[in-house]
């Protein structure tokens, strides 16, 4: 599918309603998609473009579900979709989908830059960093009509905007916020899409060995937030640390290391009831 994507997709404009677009370089990928800057021919503004071909009807389907999440919050840490645009051709989809373009990329490329200059973040830029990923999933975790979670919190989903507020992106991977598990059928489903949609080094331990008879909520994104603050505070993640220093099986680091981070990670718990305001 990633060939279809390159070779289909490849042309200089592209048009999404009244947007009239010129594509430059790519500037993320995903499993299925990638994200394509692109310049308004008529203002010069900058966007960024989330495109993808899909070749199967529930593919489709997961994207429309993701347009419906764009829509349904309103909150300055939280990114908005502008458009979108869904063609469909005689074998594929063309799925595009009109983003703001952030220049300073994502929290993921500064902590990258400061590994690479040895230079940790203070401490007043991580909590300012950190506050705003905590009022974007208090958003999703007290949406009126129930409890979203995002499942997939992680530095590649956090933008960083031009005043240095971080905006949570990506919503291909949210659910209800309580999902009730009550076979073993529904917790082996689950846990197959946990390991499609949630990256490994962040996904909660309940999501590995999902029991039949559980409910999956929000505290999945308590433990990626804890995972984001640690690699904030440190530049490293705390698991892939784990992996590359004394190995063993991927799926057993949250076994291994939740104790030791049991402490740092409910400490971020706490903090995100008690900051979420300040």
């Amino acid at each position: 599918m990633g060939g279809w994507l390159c070779s289909c997709l490849k042309q200089e404009t592209l048009i999404i309603n009244g947007f009239y677009l010129k594509l430059l370089q790519r500037i993320g990928e995903g499993g299925f998609s990638y994200i394509q800057l692109a310049e308004d021919l008529k203002t010069k503004q900058y966007y960024a473009i989330k495109r993808l071909l899909a070749q199967e009807d529930d593919q489709v389907t997961l994207i429309k579900d993701e347009i419906k999440c764009y829509k349904l919050f309103a909150s300055p840490h939280i990114i908005p979709l502008l458009d979108y645009s869904i063609v469909r051709h005689k074998d594929v989809t063309e799925i595009n989908l009109l983003l703001p373009y952030y220049k300073r990329g994502s929290l993921h490329d500064l902590i990258s830059r400061r590994l690479q200059l040895n230079s940790p973040l203070q401490e007043r830029m991580i909590y300012g960093l950190f506050r705003g990923i905590c009022r974007a999933l208090h958003v999703m975790h007290n949406y009126p009509s129930g409890p979203l979670t995002h499942r997939d919190v992680k530095p590649g989903n956090v933008l960083i905007s031009d005043d240095g507020n971080t905006v949570l992106m990506d919503f291909g991977s949210v659910i209800q916020g309580q999902c009730k598990i009550s076979s073993r059928k529904e917790a082996i489903a689950m846990q197959d899409i946990a390991a499609e949609r949630s990256t490994l080094p962040y996904r909660a331990p309940e999501l590995f060995e999902v029991p039949s008879d559980c409910v999956i909520d929000e505290k999945v994104d308590i433990w990626s937030l804890g995972c984001v603050l640690y690699e904030m505070v440190f530049l490293r993640s705390p698991f892939v640390w784990t992996s590359s220093e004394q190995g063993g099986s991927i799926a057993l680091w949250p076994v291994h290391v939740a104790g030791k981070l049991y402490s740092f990670l409910s400490g971020t718990s706490r903090l995100h009831r008690v900051h979420v305001a300040g």
